[in-house]
């Protein structure tokens, strides 16, 4: 695989599909080489990121940007289920706003500062232009990042595996 031979700090690891086919098993499988090529990493659901932040937030100890560095300041970071969060029913809210803005500044810190990342994520590239809008679209999507589409695959946990 391109990204694992030749890891470039400012390129982004992108794994985007439907629901099922893996890609959560993908980010487990590059545990090893991770282990192997980094000296410390950090793997999160972008739902335990966003409680983590919580957390901080209801006991006060110290702004959420500040904190979400301190979680995202590491040589490599996993980010798993990007957007797992999104219902294009249910209306925008700050919850949603804020969010939106974390993963933002998620990807701003971790492109910047030229850190290898590693993100999965069920929604499609359209998706994100929806979701997150062009600053994020663009940063996601750039030629110089990998990029992983599947959204042909089946779901193996309904197929059996």
């Amino acid at each position: 695989m391109k990204y694992m031979n030749n890891p470039q700090p400012q390129h982004l690891l992108i794994y985007i599909g439907s629901s099922g086919i893996g890609k959560s098993y993908f980010c487990s499988a590059l545990e090893e080489w991770i282990f192997k090529t980094f000296d410390f990493d950090v793997y999160f659901k972008e739902s335990e990121l966003l409680q983590r932040l919580r957390d901080g937030i209801a006991e006060g100890k110290q702004d959420y940007r500040k904190n979400l560095m301190s979680l995202i300041d590491h040589q490599m970071v996993v980010l798993d289920d990007v957007g797992s969060w999104y219902n294009p029913t249910i209306p925008s809210s700050k919850e949603r706003e804020w969010k939106i803005e974390i993963f933002y500044e998620f990807l701003e810190e971790r492109t910047s500062s030229c850190l290898p990342t590693v993100i999965t994520s069920n929604l499609s590239e359209e998706d994100f232009y929806k979701v997150y809008a062009s600053r994020v679209h663009s940063r996601l999507f750039s030629v110089n990042n990998t990029i992983i589409k599947d959204f042909e695959s089946v779901d193996k946990r309904l197929t059996g595996f």
